[in-house]
């Protein structure tokens, strides 16, 4: 298979070497990447002895203008390295059964889901309380904030 011909395609993963986060039998869409793009924390699908593996980069070197790549598996104890020849794309998204995740485009979406109805409730809530309440306008806020700051950090966790 040559990655120049095709910009975007899917492949069905098989081992467990990635899972939790990729699992065996899912639906993966890798798109074709050029090597200087590809970053520290990067899943992406490499060529080894002829087959194709999937796992999370970890590290990145340049030796002699060539970049090498240290690659792990999230479930397998040993990372080994690989020169960018071998690099076919980098995982956009998985289907795992039947729950869709888009890697770098749904972060934005669910962010902005999860956290402009606090601010809207904070908004509201605000407007209908008067000077004298400031006390609870501020509890308020401070909850609102707190929440959004816990729901982050989760997702921040799970990317």
């Amino acid at each position: 298979m040559k990655v120049a011909e095709h910009k975007r395609f899917r492949m069905i993963v098989k081992g467990k070497s990635m899972e939790p986060e990729v699992l065996e039998n899912s639906n993966v869409v890798v798109e074709s990447i050029a090597p200087t793009y590809v970053k520290i924390g990067d899943v992406v699908v490499f060529k080894v002895q002829n087959k194709a593996i999937i796992h999370r980069i970890i590290g990145i070197h340049n030796i002699n203008g060539d970049l090498f790549f240290v690659e792990k598996g999230d479930n397998s104890p040993a990372s080994s390295l690989f020169h960018q020849e071998n690099l076919f794309g980098k995982i956009s998204g998985a289907e795992n059964k039947d729950i869709v995740a888009e890697y770098n485009r749904d972060f934005i979406t669910t962010y902005l889901w999860l956290t402009y109805p606090l601010f809207k409730g904070f908004q509201i809530i605000r407007k209908l309380l008067s000077k004298k309440n400031q006390r609870l306008a501020e509890f308020i806020f401070e909850f609102f904030f707190g929440t959004w700051r816990f729901l982050s950090s989760i997702i921040k966790l799970r990317l």
